[in-house]
């Protein structure tokens, strides 16, 4: 019993101190900051699996696939990639379908470039509401969670962007959905801090 509660508190704490960070993140770009990076050699193969240990320890019914294919390592910030690909794992399994897998996998594309892509076989995003996701203060489609303030794929973006990267997404019926992220393995547009 005093486990269960001790874990729930800490997880209510962790969840604290995540919309404590995306808001002072929010902030920062408001004011025409970009998000500021550490940047480190990063193997994105144990970075991913271990992104996808968290969040499946805290979704256990998750079915979650992960590829790989070759020596991705890069010039990025660990933490800020690993919060960008914690968002989009969470809100693939968050919006999937029940039972259904979510792919995620990392692959080269091009010379000095990676992409990291999440998929889910839920419902398609609505056309009209594809080009809002990356907005602050929007939700996804679908089930809400109202402990959340609707800026996860917004920190996803900017983080993304401070890396010299794009994010993406495609959705359709049949297809599901899938979050694309291409990032540069070195360089890119530095934050100023």
């Amino acid at each position: 019993m005093q486990h269960r509660m001790i874990a729930s508190m800490e997880k209510s704490g962790q969840r604290m101190a995540q919309l404590v960070e995306d808001l002072l993140d929010l902030a920062l770009t408001r004011f025409g900051s970009s998000i500021p990076l550490r940047r480190t050699s990063v193997d994105l193969n144990t970075l991913l699996r271990e992104v996808i240990a968290e969040v499946g320890a805290s979704s256990p019914d998750a079915q979650i696939e992960f590829a790989t294919e070759g020596t991705l390592i890069g010039e990025w910030d660990r933490t800020r990639l690993a919060q960008a690909f914690a968002n989009l794992l969470s809100n693939a399994i968050q919006h999937g379908g029940a039972g259904m897998p979510i792919k995620v996998t990392a692959t080269p594309a091009g010379e000095n470039s990676v992409e990291v892509a999440f998929r889910n076989e839920g419902p398609a995003i609505p056309g009209d509401q594809v080009k809002g996701l990356f907005s602050p203060m929007k939700s996804s489609p679908g089930k809400r969670d109202r402990r959340h303030l609707g800026l996860g794929l917004y920190i996803v973006d900017k983080i993304v962007e401070a890396h010299g990267g794009k994010v993406g997404v495609e959705s359709s019926d049949g297809a599901g959905t899938t979050f694309h992220v291409t990032l540069p393995q070195r360089g890119g547009q530095d934050a100023k801090t």
